[in-house]
């Protein structure tokens, strides 16, 4: 059994590189066929090797690792792990020549641990453009309702304020900012990688850019406040980072 979950990079490679990122994130490059079972016995063969390098890489901000989006490759959605299949969009179910697309004409689509894409056209391109733009639109979907639920009740407590307009941005730093004008409603964005954390995680990023509506400094006041809509917001805050290290 593996000790590491590692991101795998595919391209048209011939070899296996592994690579220990200064936040202690574990890349693996591998071919784009190789078998998943034999890049996690290289993997394990490697364990002494990856375990010294992470014990001299120091914690630091987690930087999202691009996606090549191939078949076998984890993707992260809401907290959970899912290994990317390519699907058939014109198969019918019990047909042969691929999993169909999903019934409700989705050409991404969950199935066990699995994320079936059904791209009309099969390219490594075309793949990848399918899935993030599913994700983005699953991102736009899943934070807009986040933030409605947020935002009821930080509204009872400040009547006066003004809820923001959702903006999404694909950001390497941060995982939200909030922009305020005089002639205008705030703006939000949120980071559209969250979408591969818990939707707790993603309330504690959205409790603490409202929380900027009252406090826009990062004092002891502003903590105060975050605190009171999330108690346990630096444990939460740990579980964000955990999850974007694996992406």
């Amino acid at each position: 059994m593996l000790m590491f979950a590692y991101t795998i990079i595919r391209s048209r490679r011939t070899t296996v590189q592994i690579s220990v990122l200064p936040d202690r994130t574990i890349v693996v490059r591998a071919p784009l066929f190789a078998p998943r079972q034999k890049i996690d016995e290289i993997v394990a063969g490697k364990e002494r090797w990856i375990q010294k390098k992470i014990s001299t890489r120091t914690t630091a901000v987690v930087l999202p690792v691009r996606h090549a989006y191939v078949p076998g490759e984890t993707v992260m959605y809401l907290g959970k792990p899912y290994i990317l299949r390519i699907g058939n969009a014109d198969a019918k179910p019990g047909h042969e020549g691929g999993t169909p697309a999903d019934k409700n004409g989705s050409p991404v689509y969950r199935d066990g641990n699995h994320l079936i894409v059904c791209p009309r056209n099969r390219t490594v391109q075309a793949v990848q453009r399918t899935v993030e733009t599913w994700l983005r639109n699953q991102a736009r979907m899943v934070f807009s309702e986040i933030l409605d639920e947020c935002w009821k009740r930080f509204s009872e407590r400040y009547p006066d304020a003004v809820q923001p307009e959702l903006h999404l941005r694909t950001m390497k730093s941060r995982w939200g900012s909030l922009s305020q004008g005089t002639l205008r409603p705030p703006h939000m964005t949120l980071n559209t990688l969250l979408i591969g954390t818990e939707p707790y995680c993603i309330k504690q990023v959205v409790y603490h850019e409202l929380c900027h509506i009252v406090h826009p400094d990062h004092s002891r006041a502003f903590y105060e406040i975050l605190a009171s809509f999330v108690p346990d917001w630096k444990e939460t805050k740990k579980r964000t980072e955990q999850i974007f290290s694996l992406r």
